[in-house]
């Protein structure tokens, strides 16, 4: 029984305190019908509004599970708790958010390509950010011993067996034209993203710090860019009067003033 991490906290607080508010709009079936057509990841909704696409759905499916079942959210939570410590143990908090995030997104997209296939159904559920963490967790710790049921296993094993069951349901779906009414191909989005993150080394690198770095190299050029534009403006105002300027000019100056004062 792992300790809580700080994202993993966060992510069951969210996901549980979600599916309270959903159990509780289910009793009016308007507006709940009305909400998961919106926040679910519906490919319907994706063509009908084209091209302003509700890309916030990317994100507010993974937060929504079937009110007709508590088993879909137990099992998501089960398995966020488990596996998603063990990565924010392993990478650090932000790297475990970027991952678990990432990998819904994938899932996602995923998806709303393969809905062109046929039957595009709406999806919903954690299923693809959690199966990203735990192939994530798989490339990084294949030989941590698991037990998958009450079977006795390796990490890697497992992953490859859950991947490999979604792959098998994909392909009979796809041969015989049925919908299970899973999303498989969210769980393989998600597990793809998964694999590939962290076996490519991309899980190590702290995006979030890069880019205000970024933003910090990129507000100092900036900085140094306006101060010599108002060197150059200063020394033509005292070379040909101020009359000199054109009405760019006096508008820089003038912010600049301002933004001194």
């Amino acid at each position: 029984m792992p300790s809580l991490t700080p994202v993993v906290r966060k992510l069951l607080m969210w996901n549980v305190a979600i599916f309270l508010v959903s159990m509780v709009l289910s009793f009016q079936k308007g507006v709940f019908a009305e909400g998961m057509t919106y926040l679910s990841l519906n490919p319907f909704t994706w063509g009908t509004h084209a091209p302003y696409f509700p890309v916030w759905q990317l994100v507010t499916y993974g937060f929504l599970h079937s009110v007709g079942s508590l088993s879909h959210l137990a099992f998501n939570m089960l398995a966020l708790y488990f596996f998603g410590t063990l990565l924010e143990q392993l990478v650090g908090s932000t790297r475990m958010a970027v991952t678990y995030f990432g990998a819904m997104v994938a899932g996602g997209v995923l998806h709303l390509l393969a809905s062109m296939l046929g039957s595009p159904h709406p999806a919903i559920g954690a299923s693809g950010a959690v199966l990203g963490v735990i192939v994530a967790v798989a490339v990084l710790r294949p030989q941590t011993p698991v037990i998958f049921l009450i079977f006795p296993m390796t990490l890697k094993v497992m992953a490859m067996l859950i991947v490999g069951l979604d792959a098998f349901m994909v392909i009979v779906a796809l041969r015989d034209g049925m919908d299970s009414g899973v999303a498989h191909w969210v769980h393989l989005g998600g597990a793809l993203f998964g694999f590939l993150w962290a076996r490519k080394g991309w899980i190590w690198i702290d995006f979030p710090s890069r880019w205000t770095a970024l933003r910090a190299q990129q507000a100092r050029q900036t900085e140094q860019d306006e101060a010599q534009r108002m060197d150059d403006l200063l020394a033509k105002i005292a070379r040909d009067g101020i009359a000199s300027l054109s009405q760019r000019e006096r508008d820089f100056l003038k912010r600049m003033s301002e933004r001194k004062r």
